[in-house]
């Protein structure tokens, strides 16, 4: 069983910002804020003298993308992934503390792992795999500082199928972990051109066997 906490990161192949402003596109990102919170249940078979296993399991994923820029709004029901700016002259939306998108997937992970099986040695474990995801709900969240909340719940047209590769390197019950999204967060059903970024996470995980 491993409990994940990583920073969640974005990786954008598109032709860099200049002058325009690319709404369809995920947001800038508060990048000590924004995280990556995973459960993982794993179950492993002995391929050769305790020191090759292959790994198969269960994992539930919370993507929180925190925005950089509080007025940030991502309205549900649209005809694609685009942010917009809230209207400063609205008294609703008057001083926000925080806005964010906050994804959850769950996953199958599979993995072959090289470990140290002596008995009475430190546990050392490198682990690499792929981890396939479905999307199970989505919603935005913005704060107010008068303590008001507004959600939004919708697809977002997130991707609802992921895959993803990953590391994870284990000394005793901890471990350093990575991930990185072989397929775009979104999808840009009118011009599919456009569904370019990707995320990746570097954490650390806790490891109970």
């Amino acid at each position: 069983f491993n409990f994940k906490l990583g920073l969640l990161q974005m990786q954008n192949f598109a032709i860099p910002r200049t002058t325009v402003m690319r709404y369809n596109e995920m947001p800038e990102l508060n990048n000590a804020k924004s995280l990556n919170i995973g459960f993982e249940a794993l179950w492993g078979l002995n391929l050769y003298n305790g020191n090759v296993r292959l790994w198969y399991g269960i994992s539930y994923d919370f993507y929180n993308y925190r925005f950089q820029n509080n007025a940030i709004r991502i309205d549900p029901n649209q005809s694609s992934f685009e942010y917009r700016f809230a209207d400063a002259n609205d008294p609703n939306e008057t001083n926000p503390e925080k806005s964010k998108l906050v994804s959850e997937y769950i996953g199958i992970p599979v993995a072959l792992s090289f470990e140290n099986a002596k008995r009475g040695t430190s546990k050392l474990r490198f682990m690499i795999g792929v981890k396939g995801g479905y999307l199970m709900n989505a919603y935005t969240k913005v704060k107010y500082d008068d303590d008001r909340v507004t959600k939004n719940y919708d697809d977002f047209h997130l991707n609802e199928l992921i895959l993803q590769p990953f590391f994870r390197f284990q000394w005793d019950d901890w471990a350093l972990f990575g991930n990185y999204s072989n397929t775009p967060i979104s999808q840009n059903r009118i011009d599919p051109s456009l569904s370019g970024q990707k995320n990746m996470v570097i954490g650390i995980s806790l490891v109970i066997d």
